[in-house]
C-alpha cells in the first residue's frame, strides 16, 4: 500500500518549476503523472534516462527537469560511487564536495579509482515530505529483493551468457538470505565448493570472506557473530589476501581470509546486534574472477551532469573539494576565440565593442547549450565550452558559425569573426573559483589548435575526426589535414582543417 501523497506541496514546487523555463507542451503534467502513478521502487535512485519514454520527453528536457525538482525539493540528488564489479552502490553523496579519488566494494573487495566516466552515477529519490516511500525506513524491506533494489543499482549487467542482468548474476551467487532479529542464532548447513564463500550482513555492510580449497572433508563447523562493531569469529588462522588481474587492469584487497575445506559446513551466526540483521551468503566460482566488468543501461554520469548548463546555473556551489582533481578518461572541449577583436575595440571604442561581443557570447551560449554542451568560462573574448562527445562538439561550432554570420548580417559594417578548436581525451575535473573546470593536456591540446585556425576555421584533431559520425556532419565543408607541431606537445599531431564552403 502507497503512502499518502502531499499533493499541496507537490503542485507548489511545480508550479515554482513550471515558471522557471520554456518548458515543451505538457512537460509540467507528465512529470507531475510520473509522481503520482509510480510505485516505490520507481521514485527511488531515479535514473531519468530510464524514464525518457515514460515522460515523453527529450533527454535534455527530461535531466532537465529532474534537476529543478532536486532544486526545489521534490527529490533528492545523489553522487553515487557504482563497484565496477558487482555494480553495488559503494557510497552516496549529497554534495559533490564529498566525492574522493578512491573508493572499495565491501562485497567484492575491488579497489576503484573514481572516473567520472562510468561508475559515477546521479540519481534521483522522491522526498519524503512529498511521499514516504519504503526506502527511506531500512526497517521496511522486508525481503531480499528489496535490499537488493536499494543497495544495487538498477539498470546493470553483466555482459556474458546473453547479457545477464546483474540481479539474475546475484540469484546465481546466492547460497542464503535471511533476517536475523537481536539475540537471534541460526544453523545453516550449506555445500562448498572452490573458490570462495563470501557472507555479508547488508546493514552495516560488514562481511567476511572463506577461501574454499578443492580438499573434501566430511564436516566442519564455522560460528560467526555480528554485533555493533561488525563482524567478528575466533578464529586466528586468517591471512591477508590481494589479488590483480590485468584485462583489464583489477586491484582487489580482501583484507582477512579465513581457510575452509569442500565439503558440507554448518555455519552458526548470531546476531549479538540491538537490531534486525539481513545476513546474505554467496559461493563465489572460479570462474567469476574471468568476468568482464558490469555495464549500463544508459544513464546520467558525472561526466554527463558536468557538462550540462543547467546543472552548472542552479547548482552554482556543487564543486569539487578545493585541492582535489577527479579524472575524467573522455570529455570534449571546443575553444573558441575572436579574430582581430583588439582592433574592434580600437575601431568602435571599449563600450559599442563590448555591446557587440557580448551579442557574440549570447550566440555561442545558445548554439552550446542546444547542442548538449555547457559553457565553463570565458577568457577575455575567448570561450571554453565542454561536451560528452566530439559530434555535438562539432555540431555547436558549425552552429556557431551559422549563428555569427546572422549577427553579421544585421551590423551596419562591424563585423566579428571567430576561429575554433576541438580536442577529445582525459581530463581531471577540478575547483577553479568556485566553479567546476578541467585541466591536462587534453585542454591544453584543444586551445593551441584553436591558435592555428584562421577566421571560419575549425582545427579538429584526429580523435575528434575519426569519432562516429563526426565525418558525417563536416562531409559538405572544404577539409585539408596537415601536421603540426604544437608547443608542449612533444609529437606531431594529426589535424584536419574545416572550413563550413564547398571548395570553388
Amino acid at each position: 500500500m502507497q503512502a499518502s501523497l502531499n499533493t499541496a506541496l507537490l503542485d507548489q514546487k511545480l508550479g515554482k518549476i513550471q515558471k522557471q523555463k520554456d518548458w515543451s507542451k505538457n512537460a509540467i503534467s507528465h512529470f507531475r503523472n510520473f509522481i503520482c502513478q509510480s510505485e516505490d521502487r520507481s521514485l527511488f535512485q531515479i535514473n531519468p534516462y530510464a524514464v525518457i519514454d515514460v515522460l515523453k520527453l527529450s533527454e535534455r528536457e527530461t535531466v532537465d527537469l529532474f534537476l529543478y525538482g532536486a532544486k526545489e525539493g521534490i527529490f533528492q540528488m545523489d553522487w553515487n560511487l557504482v563497484c565496477p564489479c558487482c555494480s553495488l552502490t559503494v557510497e552516496s553523496f549529497k554534495k559533490l564536495k564529498q566525492l574522493h579519488s578512491h573508493y572499495s566494494c565491501p562485497t567484492c573487495f575491488r579497489q576503484t579509482s573514481t572516473e567520472l566516466d562510468d561508475y559515477v552515477h546521479i540519481t534521483f529519490t522522491l522526498s519524503a515530505k512529498i511521499r514516504s516511500l519504503i526506502f527511506h525506513n531500512l526497517d521496511q524491506l522486508k525481503k531480499k529483493e528489496e535490499w537488493i533494489e536499494y543497495y544495487y543499482m538498477a539498470g546493470s549487467w553483466v555482459p556474458v551468457d546473453g547479457n545477464m542482468s546483474s540481479k539474475e548474476f546475484n540469484d546465481q551467487l546466492t547460497q542464503h538470505f535471511s533476517f536475523f532479529n537481536p539475540g537471534e542464532k541460526k544453523r545453516i548447513e550449506l555445500e562448498l565448493y572452490p573458490i570462495a564463500l563470501l557472507i555479508l550482513e547488508l546493514l552495516q555492510m560488514s562481511s567476511v570472506i572463506y577461501t574454499i580449497s578443492e580438499e573434501v572433508v566430511s564436516s566442519q563447523t564455522e560460528v560467526i557473530q555480528f554485533s555493533k562493531t561488525g563482524l567478528s569469529n575466533q578464529r586466528t588462522d586468517c591471512f591477508p589476501a590481494k589479488m590483480t588481474l590485468h584485462d583489464p587492469p583489477q586491484e582487489y584487497d580482501f583484507g582477512n581470509v579465513y581457510p575452509l575445506s569442500s565439503g558440507k559446513i554448518l555455519l552458526e551466526i548470531e546476531n549479538l546486534s540491538d537490531q534486525r540483521l539481513p545476513i546474505w551468503i554467496q559461493h563465489v566460482p572460479e570462474e567469476v574472477t574471468d568476468f568482464p566488468d558490469v555495464q549500463f543501461d544508459a544513464c546520467l554520469t558525472g561526466k554527463k551532469l558536468c557538462a550540462n548548463q543547467t546543472f552548472r546555473e542552479i547548482f552554482p556551489s556543487q564543486v569539487f573539494q578545493l585541492g582535489k582533481g577527479i579524472r575524467v578518461q573522455d570529455q570534449t572541449f571546443l575553444f573558441t576565440d575572436l579574430k582581430s577583436s583588439t582592433a574592434l575595440y580600437d575601431q568602435i571604442g571599449d563600450l559599442n565593442a563590448f555591446a557587440l561581443v557580448s551579442q557574440h557570447f549570447e550566440s555561442l551560449y545558445e548554439a552550446i547549450t542546444e547542442n548538449q554542451g555547457a559553457l565553463v568560462k570565458t577568457i577575455g573574448d575567448a570561450v571554453m565550452a565542454v561536451f560528452t562527445n566530439p559530434v555535438d562538439a562539432t555540431n555547436a561550432a558549425l552552429a556557431i558559425l551559422e549563428r555569427l554570420k546572422q549577427l553579421n548580417q544585421e551590423l551596419s559594417e562591424q563585423q566579428l569573426v571567430i576561429k575554433m578548436g576541438i580536442h577529445n581525451g582525459g581530463a581531471i575535473v577540478v575547483n577553479m573559483n568556485d566553479r567546476i573546470d578541467f585541466f591536462g593536456q587534453t585542454v591544453n591540446i584543444a586551445a593551441r589548435i584553436q591558435d592555428l585556425a584562421d577566421a571560419e576555421e575549425i582545427y579538429i584533431t584526429d580523435s575528434v575526426y575519426a569519432y562516429p559520425g563526426v565525418q558525417e556532419i563536416v562531409h559538405r565543408c572544404q577539409i585539408t589535414s596537415e601536421k603540426r607541431v604544437l608547443k608542449g606537445v612533444q609529437e606531431e599531431i594529426l589535424l584536419y582543417k574545416i572550413c563550413p564552403k564547398l571548395p570553388h
